[in-house]
C-alpha cells in the first residue's frame, strides 16, 4: 500500500474498488496490506 501513496488517502480507494468490484481478493484471506488485489474480470457482476 505504501507503493501507492499515503495509507490514510490510499485505503478509502481501495476499499471502494474491492466494494464496486473493480478489484477481486481471495475471501478466505484476512485483507491486509500484503493481500494481493486484482482486477477483476470484465463483465463481472457488481
Amino acid at each position: 500500500m505504501r507503493l501507492l501513496g499515503d495509507p490514510i488517502a490510499v485505503w478509502p480507494v481501495v476499499f471502494h474498488a474491492l466494494w464496486t468490484g473493480v478489484l477481486s481478493v481471495p475471501l478466505e484471506r484476512v485483507l491486509h496490506e500484503r493481500v494481493v488485489a486484482v482486477a477483476a474480470r470484465a463483465g463481472a457482476a457488481r
